[in-house]
Parts: C-alpha cells; structure tokens; sequence
C-alpha cells in the first residue's frame, strides 16, 4: 500500500542527466551541477521573500512558501547525497544501521564491532536502495523502521530537533519489542471508517481521475475498470467522492489528490515515446499493477462495510415492526 504516491513529483531524467540504472542516485557530473541550480536559486529567492524583518509583507504566503523551501531543499539533497540515501535504505534492508561512534579501544577491539563494519561499507546497499525505492513498493515492516530510523538519525541536530529523533526512534525500536510508546498510540477517534479504507477509497478516485485525465479511457470507462478491481459498483465510487473520502479525510485533501492525479495525466500526455522514464513513473503511480494492488487490499474492508449495511438495515426493519 502507498498512499503518499499520488503527491510524488520526480525529478527531471532526461537523456542528458540520465543516472548509472543500478545506481540512480548518482548522477553524471555534467547533469548533477545543472540540475542543483534551479533548488539552489529557488532556497535563496524564498529566503529573502519571508525574511521576518520586512514585516507583514513577507508573512503574506509564508507557510507556502516554506514547504516550498523545504521542497528545493529535498530535491538539493535527493541529487547530491541520493547515494547515501540509498545507501541507508540499502542498511535497513538488509536489518543494518550506522555503526555507534568509537568510544574507546575496547570497542574498537570488540568482534561485533568490527562484523558490523564489515557489513555496512559494501556497495551493494546503495544498489539495494536504490533498486527498492524504484519499485515503489511497501517495505517489510521491521526493515521499514530500520530505514526509518537510518534516514532520521543523520538529521538529529541539524534538521530535526535531538529531542524529536530520540522519540521517534525510541517507539520505532519499542514495535520490535511488543511495546507501543505514547508517540504511535492511536486516537479514540469513534468513527465508523477507519484511515487505510478511506485512503484506498481515495485511492480509487485518484485512478479514475488519472486515466480520465491522461485519454486512456472514458470518465465512464475509468470507473468500470477501477470499480471492478475494487469490487464494487460505480455508484459506490460516487458516494465516496459525495460523502465517505470528504467527511472521513477532508473535503482539501481530496481535491489536492484529485489534482495531482491530473496533473500527472497531463504530464503523462505530453511524455514523447522515447521518453520511458516519464511513462514509467506514471505506471508505478496508477499503473494496472497497482490498481489490482490497492482493489486487493480493499476486498476485506468492502466485506465490512456489507457487514455495516446489513446491520443498519435490520435494525431499520426492527424499527418499522415496532
């Protein structure tokens, strides 16, 4: 299950930057310094458009304007430090982590320390990661905690506070150990759908929106085929989009998922035939694959939902008895 991939934006592959296919990260010296400029550029003109000493000229579209920055920033570090990304990645599939900081000559000396040395500085972590993170596909869980944990832990001080990583990591390495500290323990929330339903309901609206959009198939169409890997009829599509994915997850949430689907429909119209990375990445996102993924994962939540129909029902007919 991927429920952020319908808000992935890639960065630009094009011949000319084209990276190493087993490892992606790593792009060519003449592509990686043309591609850092336009972030770089992008951090500095946002940083002088909400500097707080100009006033409330500068408040106006700050919060935009952030996660903006912090977008640029991303796509800086995804080019120029992707490898190690991949490279963590890679450690946490393989059940690793950055081994501790020496401390004194006994650790220095103890074998456990030197295995694990060993086992981190190969290559093929970087390869791993970067094959994992293109196939877009869920992660086992403990590796996808580990992963976590490898990616976070550089950011301690700089980018995240020190307080922040301890405590998300802390409840991470707790999961393993059957413990569920306050950070991950779920809100008594009372409502009748639960997240991961309505995030595929969602989902499904997204598809629809995608081959629509992109002239793969008709509005109708779109929802014969995707209502079909779901299960269920198209009218049930509607009410989601009239009533369950607006009231359950937010009515903005929608519309921007919505959005983004199009908008990679019309990115994906424009892709020329040689171009198979765009047409790639749109297949990974809302590909037939990935369909029948998410419609499977539906079907036992869909059994529920009948279940909840069935007892409204008999208790309405009760009702009329009485």
């Amino acid at each position: 299950m991927r429920r952020t991939k319908k808000n992935q934006i890639p960065i630009d592959q094009s011949a000319s930057a084209a990276p190493d296919p087993e490892y992606r990260s790593r792009y060519p010296k003449r592509a990686y310094r043309k591609l850092i400029c336009k972030p770089l550029s992008e951090l500095e003109q946002l940083r002088e458009a909400t500097d707080p000493t100009q006033g409330a000229t500068t408040a106006a579209g700050k919060d935009a304007k952030a996660f903006q920055a912090l977008r640029s920033a991303a796509v800086l570090t995804k080019v120029l430090a992707g490898w190690a990304l991949d490279h963590q990645i890679g450690l946490a599939l393989a059940h690793c982590e950055h081994p501790p900081p020496l401390v004194d000559a006994k650790m220095a000396k103890s074998p456990e320390y030197t295995q694990l040395r060993t086992a981190v500085d190969s290559h093929e972590h970087e390869k791993n990661g970067s094959a994992a993170s293109l196939r877009q596909e869920p992660f086992e869980t403990v590796a996808a905690r580990q992963a976590l944990i490898n990616l976070l832990m550089p950011l301690s001080g700089y980018i995240l506070p020190v307080s922040l990583f301890i405590q998300v990591k802390e409840a991470l390495q707790a999961l393993n150990y059957g413990e569920l500290l306050p950070i991950l323990q779920p809100v008594k929330a009372g409502k009748k759908r639960k997240f991961i339903e309505l995030n595929l309901q969602l989902a499904a609206l997204a598809y629809v929106e995608f081959r629509w959009r992109s002239g793969q198939a008709t509005k109708e169409e779109a929802e014969e085929i995707v209502a079909n890997a779901f299960g269920v009829g198209s009218e049930t599509l509607h009410t989601w989009e009239r009533r369950n994915v607006p009231e359950g997850l937010g009515r903005l949430k929608m519309y921007r998922t919505l959005a983004h689907a199009a908008a990679h429909a019309a990115a994906f119209k424009q892709v020329e035939k040689e171009d198979q990375a765009g047409k790639f990445f749109a297949e990974q996102i809302y590909g037939r694959a990935a369909l029948d993924r998410d419609g499977k994962e539906y079907r036992p939540y869909r059994k529920k939902s009948a279940r909840r129909s069935n007892k409204r029902s008999v208790g309405g007919s009760k009702k009329r008895i009485v």
